[in-house]
């Protein structure tokens, strides 16, 4: 199967079942478009749920919330918003594979917290 597949599938969200079958155009745009736009809610909620316990997490306590961040976005995504979107979405969506991508977007999400932890603070004027 070629690479933008699941960007075709989003897609029919906005272009019918025909989508599934045209190749790489307008619906390979319209769903990695879609994709994007629920990676950076989900990023955004993952943001303020954490935004006051992240100098208090480690390392290992920020990898799990953000693989257990993944975990959940993958549930949300697949057993109930993509069926809302377009009922071709859960049938051929590939799970396995799609469960991989939302572990790697947790541990995404992990690694962003671990940056934020080590910033320090700039003092710009000095008195």
């Amino acid at each position: 199967q070629p690479l933008w597949t699941m960007a075709n599938l989003l897609g029919t969200a906005v272009y019918g079942h025909a989508a599934l079958w045209r190749g790489l155009g307008r619906a390979t745009i319209a769903g990695a478009a879609f994709q994007i736009l629920i990676a950076g809610f989900i990023g955004a909620l993952f943001g303020l749920a954490n935004a006051y316990s992240v100098r208090l997490a480690n390392w290992t306590s920020a990898l799990l919330v953000g693989l257990a961040s993944g975990l959940a976005s993958f549930f949300l995504c697949h057993d109930w918003l993509y069926g809302l979107i377009s009922p071709l979405i859960p049938v051929y969506a590939p799970r396995s594979s799609a469960l991989i991508a939302h572990l790697l977007f947790g541990l995404a999400l992990s690694r962003v917290t671990s940056i934020y932890r080590a910033m320090q603070p700039v003092t710009i004027f000095s008195s």
